[in-house]
């Protein structure tokens, strides 16, 4: 049994990420059509107040904890979000379509009550900690448009596809949301 460095491995990622930037790019373009609509679109008072409810709870599970107990929890939701974006992803990759959406919505309606209250120029502090978690999101939305579209292929080819999806996750995805919980950890830590 051929040994396989770990450079070999990442060399194996980032190829298989370029091999499916058609899904991750439509991942993207819904993301960012979604932050649009979330923009400049208004939901009924009845959504707005659902999602005001559940960022208040989101903000809520950050009160009291300390700067590693923040990035903890920063990067374990975000890990747990990327791992079910990918897996339920053999879906027919619905789960994974919804989640871009979701999130961009979210994003839109974040940034236009924001930039209302306190002005574009706040959007600053929240740029450091998108450059790699949004990023690393829409890899995992790609990922799980991926499997869903290889799992009816039989045999050696949906292994390949299982391998490079676990591969990409483990060596792409989590760097990447390990950097974005450090950095928004102390965002949030030292601004509240």
């Amino acid at each position: 049994m051929k040994k396989t460095s770990l450079w070999q491995l990442y060399r194996e990622s980032f190829k298989f990420i370029k091999q499916i930037k058609g899904q991750i790019f439509l991942c993207v373009g819904i993301f960012i059509f979604m932050i649009f609509i979330g923009f400049f679109i208004s939901p009924s008072a009845e959504i707005e107040l659902q999602i005001l409810e559940q960022l208040k709870q989101m903000a809520i599970k950050f009160e009291g904890l300390n700067i590693f107990q923040t990035t903890w929890e920063i990067f374990s939701n975000n890990v747990y979000v990327s791992f079910l974006s990918i897996v339920l992803g053999i879906f027919l990759g619905i789960v994974p379509l919804l989640i871009s959406i979701f999130n961009g919505y979210i994003i839109g309606f974040v940034v236009n009550r924001v930039s209302d209250q306190e002005g574009l120029s706040i959007l600053w502090q929240l740029l450091p900690h998108g450059i790699f978690e949004i990023p690393a999101i829409m890899i995992s939305v790609g990922l799980g448009l991926t499997l869903g579209s290889f799992m009816f292929k039989e045999g050696e080819s949906r292994k390949n596809i299982i391998k490079n999806v676990a591969l990409s996750f483990i060596l792409i995805v989590v760097p990447l949301l390990i950097i974005a919980a450090i950095i928004e950890g102390m965002l949030i830590f030292y601004l509240s």
